[in-house]
């Protein structure tokens, strides 16, 4: 018997010293339950490294996102004109569809 065949320590988890081979040569069911469990914390640990890994990128992602846009000059002094009069509402919303290249809102018939 090699020394993987025995428990921990070279003692078996039946009693004394017995190789963890029972009668007939079969294996006694410990053995099995030890690569089960070393399968399972094995899947667990890859399980913890993906979710890991999934949790830094969207945290990541999340940064990048809270950050404002950075400020169009041009809209800027787009908005200062019409805040002093300069510009009519119709003028300011064309203009600003113009310089955003966002369709401007319709304008009711009056």
């Amino acid at each position: 018997m090699g020394p993987g065949s025995r428990g921990f320590g070279g003692f078996s988890a039946l009693s004394g010293n017995a190789p963890l081979v029972g009668r007939g040569g079969y294996d006694t069911g410990v053995s099995v339950l030890a690569i089960c469990l070393r399968f399972l914390i094995w899947v667990l640990v890859i399980v913890a490294i993906v979710w890991l890994v999934r949790l830094l990128i969207g945290a990541m992602k999340g940064r990048r996102a809270l950050a404002p846009p950075l400020p169009n000059p041009a809209v800027a002094e787009l908005e200062m004109m019409y805040a002093r009069g300069e510009v009519t509402r119709i003028d300011y919303l064309t203009r600003r569809a113009d310089l955003s290249g966002v369709p401007p809102p319709v304008i009711p018939a009056s």
